[in-house]
């Protein structure tokens, strides 16, 4: 069944950034992410509620960087609506940072769920 799949403008910006900096990986990163979303992978991203927001990893292994040090896909799927809403993107990095993107995810949902009921992201319809 074919789902809406949407880019919020701060997921785009990170995910330009991590290609300027990982560009031969660019479209292993592509591939990856519509993998995961086509199969709902990744663990569910506690502290969010009703809301199936979840966190995948993407290895680089056009960099030798596996799983556990590479990207983190932070992602939401609305089961009603049949939309999956990529929320961020980022480096692995220090404890430090995962707590302020986690913080930030939190401060952020109701702008994106607000984005969403207002078609304010950009929409690709994936399979």
């Amino acid at each position: 069944m074919p789902f809406d799949f949407k880019f919020c403008p701060t997921f785009l910006s990170c995910l330009n950034e991590i290609y300027k900096s990982y560009l031969r990986s660019k479209e292993h990163i592509h591939k990856q992410i519509i993998l995961i979303a086509q199969e709902l992978l990744g663990n569910l991203y506690p502290g969010f509620g009703e809301h199936s927001v979840r966190k995948a990893r993407i290895g680089l292994p056009e960099y030798r960087i596996g799983k556990s040090r590479a990207l983190r896909f932070i992602y939401l799927f609305i089961e009603k609506k049949n939309t999956l809403v990529s929320i961020h993107i980022y480096k692995k990095g220090k404890i430090k940072q995962e707590r302020k993107i986690k913080d930030a995810v939190k401060s952020n949902l109701k702008n994106i769920l607000d984005e969403l009921n207002n078609n304010e992201c950009t929409t690709t319809t994936c399979l």
